[in-house]
């Protein structure tokens, strides 16, 4: 009787320590769950954030792409401009050139005219006088 009140009290004692040790091991079995989630939910989100970070990648290379293409444009642009720029700067100059001619020719012309105006009355008066 006593060896077995002694057995008992020896289980008994065993399962108060079991109880606590087991109950420590499912709140750790428990962390570990939750960290594991914790870091499959985190892996996710990482492979996540990596495949926007090389989408985006390629959008910046479509777009430097794109931004040197409007650039190149751009400066052919700019060499047109310029030169139909020098072009009309020597229209203009061609132009002013003309109307300075123009000028000099109604000059010479008003002049002849009054030339001839005056000879023709030169003439007259030496008609009237005859």
């Amino acid at each position: 009787d006593l060896e077995e009140a002694a057995e008992q009290l020896k289980e008994r004692r065993m399962t108060d320590k079991i109880g606590p040790l087991q109950s420590k091991l499912e709140k750790a079995e428990k962390m570990i769950e939750e960290m594991e989630g914790e870091l499959q939910s985190s892996q996710e989100e990482n492979r996540r954030f990596r495949s926007e970070h090389n989408t985006l990648l390629v959008q910046v290379d479509n777009l430097k792409d794109v931004l040197q293409q409007k650039l190149a444009e751009l400066e052919s642009q700019a060499v047109e401009l310029t030169t139909a720029v020098a072009q009309r700067q020597h229209l203009l100059e061609q132009v002013e050139q003309l109307q300075s001619e123009l000028v000099s020719c109604r000059t010479q012309l008003a002049s002849e005219r009054r030339r001839v105006e005056e000879e023709k009355k030169k003439r007259e008066m030496q008609e009237m006088q005859l």
